[in-house]
């Protein structure tokens, strides 16, 4: 009997697990495997018809972006053959050797199994717009995997008893090659909105499955692999700031923006704007995002950025302290690597 079976249902004290960073060796061979396997894995919200070339550009790099930066700079911890991984999550989401999220997220260690093998759900953090999930998959002798292959986890996810938060047009995620015969997932799931409770129930429903090469591989088991969560949201709010802007602005393609609020976190700052005036025709240039600064010029990594047809639209950054910097923002195109306007400060 393998230590799967023995600790099934068993809740697991994480505590009892010593983390152990990666070595520079272990650290360049994650950066190289992850990087080469994973580039094509994150998606962006809904592209408009207009300017869709130059705007499927500016997305495919707002997830090359998130990939690269979710998961090369910080501190994964090694895949060790548990019916867990601790940690996982400031891998893929957090930036710096020395951030932890121990104090937002929910460490669960539960296991659940069907035809395809066992999934195991590690941890969550509900961030401030979107869920964060890593999980690891042991596969049975059904699911044959070829070493080159490389694995996502779709979910489909409830809180509260709503089933319609979930955007079905954005989310990314990052798959795995497998590593001591553990497939290990990490998915960032955009919510419409979160319901007002600081204790939130979460169901998580993994029904599908996708990967590098789909030829002749399983999609849907014939049961989801499914999970049920308490988690609570008060410690993450507590260090969440929203700054009010509703500040409109002309740059110089002819486009007009309307930045709405920046939402800043111990996880993410999120900046909302929506595009309520189209460029100008003969304009080559389109918006890409925003560079946030500090008055010190200090230029804030960017995650991500998405928008919709109808023009609303966030950009995404690591997470900074707005009460410690002044900061502004600057709109740019990203592929023409050209500012589109003036700084815009964020008045605190």
């Amino acid at each position: 009997m393998s230590i799967y079976d023995e600790l099934n249902d068993v809740k697991l004290d994480l505590a009892e697990y010593e983390e152990k960073p990666l070595t520079e060796m272990e650290r360049k061979r994650w950066a190289k495997r992850i990087g080469k396997k994973l580039g094509h894995s994150a998606k962006t919200g809904t592209i408009g018809a207009r300017k869709r070339k130059m705007r499927g550009i500016a997305a495919a790099a707002a997830a090359l972006v998130l990939i690269i930066g979710a998961t090369l700079p910080a501190g994964q911890q090694a895949l060790a053959k548990l019916p867990f991984v601790a940690n996982l999550l400031e891998g893929f989401a957090g930036y710096g050797q020395d951030v932890d999220y121990s104090a937002y997220k929910t460490q669960v260690g539960e296991t659940t199994e069907n035809e395809f093998g066992k999934l195991t759900l590690n941890e969550i953090i509900v961030d401030t717009d979107r869920l964060l999930i890593t999980s690891t998959l042991e596969p049975s002798g059904k699911l044959k995997i070829a070493e080159d292959n490389v694995l996502w986890m779709n979910a489909k996810i409830t809180i509260n008893g709503r089933s319609d938060l979930q955007e079905n047009s954005g989310g990314s995620g990052s798959g795995s090659d497998g590593e001591n015969g553990v497939y290990t997932t990490y998915q960032s799931i955009p919510l419409s909105e979160i319901p007002d409770s600081d204790q939130l129930h979460i169901k998580i429903e993994y029904n599908q499955m996708s990967w590098w090469h789909s030829e002749n591989m399983p999609r849907v088991p014939s049961e989801p692999w499914t999970f049920e969560v308490e988690t609570s949201r008060a410690a993450l709010l507590a260090q969440t700031h929203t700054i009010e802007v509703n500040r409109t602005v002309d740059l110089i393609n002819g486009e007009r923006i309307m930045i709405e609020k920046v939402v800043s976190g111990p996880i993410s700052t999120l900046v909302y704007y929506d595009r309520t005036l189209q460029p100008d025709e003969d304009s080559k240039l389109w918006m890409y995002g925003f560079h946030l600064v500090s008055d010190s010029g200090e230029d804030v990594q960017e995650i991500e950025g998405a928008w919709t047809a109808e023009g609303m639209g966030y950009s995404r950054f690591m997470d900074v302290d707005l009460s410690e910097k002044n900061y502004s923002l600057i709109p740019y195109d990203g592929t023409k690597g050209m500012e589109l306007g003036e700084a815009i400060p964020l008045n605190k």
